[in-house]
């Protein structure tokens, strides 16, 4: 069972959240975007009674996890795709909470791979790097993650995360997105959590490292995308061909997004066996 993009059909432009938007949902249903069904893949084996729903070109997959209702997309890579994804949740599913999730590269020299990031503020970006305002995130659902990390065993951080409009592929480029001052870097999670802001809805964002300080990324994945913001596999099975002295960094970043989507996995399903008793949904 797939999920993630649908080439069946195109993504629509008639997509409209009005910024004045406040859900009345009454379903305690948790919507999960990723960028990559790759980030999700941990989750989708474990949800029970799954409806898989093809929307405006993307897939959507709802079900229990973890004794919650939810529902899962893989928008694409990219502040643009992430907020056509989490509109059109919105709109067709109506949840009472919103969560970004997936992987992201660290921006200090402490964090190790497949440690948890709970977002605690996000930085946007646009242009060639400037900074947008902070966005502040959900107080309620933040402790709540929080009492879950506590009893995860994993490794854990509380923090800012900077949202880029762009992959940083090289030591260098994070090294200067570290004077930012947040402990990691990811694409999606500031577009979402506007999208959130403006329609009454709680969020959160839940990173976990893929790629260290100091580690490249071996090939320029920004060049390699579809239109969509997918992973387009035959430039990158080119890529590799022309540039085989990549292999090595991509062999460590397949090593480390797999510890990656691992702690993800154990984490949410903690997170999420939890909702039932805390006191963070909407009235």
């Amino acid at each position: 069972m797939g999920f993630g993009p649908s080439h069946s059909s195109g993504r629509g432009s008639a997509l409209l959240l009005s910024a004045k938007t406040v859900w009345k949902s009454s379903a305690r249903m948790t919507g999960i975007v990723a960028a990559l069904v790759w980030e999700l893949s941990g989750l989708k084996r474990r949800i029970e009674k799954g409806k898989l729903e093809r929307i405006e070109g993307l897939r959507f997959l709802s079900g229990i996890l973890a004794g919650t209702e939810v529902v899962l997309v893989a928008s694409g890579i990219g502040q643009e795709q992430a907020a056509y994804a989490a509109r059109l949740l919105l709109q067709r599913f109506q949840p009472s909470l919103l969560l970004s999730i997936g992987f992201a590269g660290a921006l200090q020299s402490e964090l190790q791979p497949a440690d948890l990031i709970l977002g605690e503020r996000i930085i946007g970006t646009r242009g060639k790097g400037d900074l947008l305002e902070v966005l502040p995130l959900s107080p309620a659902l933040l402790t709540q993650a929080e009492q879950a990390a506590k009893t995860s065993g994993l490794r854990w951080w509380k923090g800012t995360l900077l949202c880029s409009n762009r992959m940083l592929i090289e030591p260098r480029e994070k090294s200067e997105a570290a004077e930012s001052e947040a402990l990691a870097v990811e694409m999606e999670s500031w577009a979402i959590a506007q999208i959130a802001l403006k329609a009454g809805v709680p969020f959160l964002a839940v990173k976990t490292i893929s790629d260290l300080l100091d580690q490249g990324l071996g090939l320029d994945f920004n060049r390699l995308l579809d239109r969509n913001g997918y992973p387009a596999y035959s430039k990158i099975l080119l890529a590799i061909l022309t540039h085989p002295g990549a292999l090595p960094s991509l062999w460590r970043l397949q090593r480390t997004t797999t510890r990656a989507k691992r702690s993800l996995t154990t984490f949410l399903a903690r997170f999420l066996g939890q909702l039932d008793s805390a006191n963070i949904y909407p009235s």
